[in-house]
């Protein structure tokens, strides 16, 4: 596979690159108060946001009581609920946190799209993403609508060049102000192994999620599998170890 931008920059420590490539695999969780719900699992996210959530208190305010609302912490203004109208219903009648709810706390919710608050369960921080969900862990966000999920990133599709099932659409490269891109199967691809290896200028997450193991200092002999860079052989003068090339050590005479 020929890529139009040059990788030059893609040639760090064989070291750094594993220690990417093993954090790929971890699936990370978040905890709220000690506890997380199922649909919640992975979600603490970077660039999350923070807010002041409880139980709507006014029992006359059937069939709202009990549901559970967030506000956002610079306006005041009730942002995610369980339903929109609970929403529309606290902003309309001036609620405010902490004084409007009980059960309060504060709440990390992930960034990018709209999200449902769950019922309250100890307290109102489980949710679900509405569009679905991208990446894990730290790096958990939600999708906005029309949004999908490439290498744990999210993107909007392309329909003009879609990828048969097994492979994925991966920047390449820009020419005159239009983003190109190619259907690569980031588990074998040497120059993309483990996802794509440029990041995707329309997506917000502008991190790169793959490898080059052609990259990796003094290798001669190296492929890409299951989505891992596997190194058989180094140049002379170096020995394979923990997966990368190291220096053999110099013979006294």
């Amino acid at each position: 596979m020929m890529f139009a931008i040059k990788s030059s920059w893609i040639a760090v420590a064989c070291t750094l690159l594993f220690l990417m490539q093993d954090g790929w695999a971890h699936v990370g969780t978040r905890t709220t108060h000690g506890r997380y719900n199922l649909q919640q699992r992975n979600s603490m996210a970077k660039g999350d946001r923070t807010a002041g959530c409880g139980t709507v208190n006014n029992t006359v305010a059937a069939p709202y009581a009990g549901q559970c609302v967030c506000f956002d912490e610079s306006t005041s203004k009730a942002i995610f609920g369980q339903t929109s109208k609970v929403v529309s219903f606290a902003n309309q009648n001036n609620y405010t946190y902490p004084h409007s709810t009980t059960h309060n706390g504060n709440c990390n919710l992930p960034s990018g799209g709209s999200l449902t608050l769950l019922e309250f369960d100890g307290d109102c921080c489980s949710y679900k993403c509405s569009f679905g969900s991208c990446g894990s862990g730290t790096s958990l966000i939600c999708l906005e609508k029309g949004q999908i999920c490439q290498s744990g990133v999210p993107v909007s599709p392309h329909p003009t060049s879609p990828c048969p099932t097994g492979r994925t659409q991966c920047f390449t490269a820009k020419k005159s102000k239009r983003n190109l891109y190619e259907c690569i199967d980031t588990q074998s691809d040497l120059e993309s192994c483990g996802g794509c290896i440029f990041p995707d200028p329309a997506a917000k997450d502008t991190t790169s999620q793959g490898v080059d193991c052609s990259a990796i200092s003094n290798v001669k002999d190296v492929s890409c599998e299951k989505g891992k860079c596997n190194v058989k052989s180094c140049e002379e003068g170096y020995y394979v170890a923990d997966n990368c090339c190291k220096e053999e050590p110099k013979k006294d005479w």
